[in-house]
């Protein structure tokens, strides 16, 4: 895999949580949020262009409710995904 996703910081959270990820392959790549039953939330990117590099979003939970959801970091041209747990907890 061309990509990592580093540990979500903090987790739990309240609000707001940093995603920080590492680009070793230039391509296109998204960051998405998903809910417990797979359903997509929110796209914090979507097919963008990458090149090598270290990189980092915020995904601010707005009106979601409490609960578990993931994160998951896709390599669009290798259809390769990294996907990390969250806790969100108002």
């Amino acid at each position: 895999i061309g990509f990592s996703l580093d540990r979500v910081y903090p987790n739990p959270f309240n609000g707001n949580i940093a995603i920080n990820y590492t680009i070793q392959e230039p391509g296109n790549y998204s960051v998405e949020i998903i809910d417990l039953n797979g359903r997509s939330i929110e796209y914090i990117e979507k097919n963008t262009f990458h090149n090598v590099g270290n990189f980092n979003s915020n995904w601010e939970s707005g009106i979601n409710s409490s609960g578990t959801y993931f994160v998951k970091i896709i390599d669009e041209s290798k259809n390769q995904n990294i996907i990390q747990k969250l806790m969100l907890i108002k």
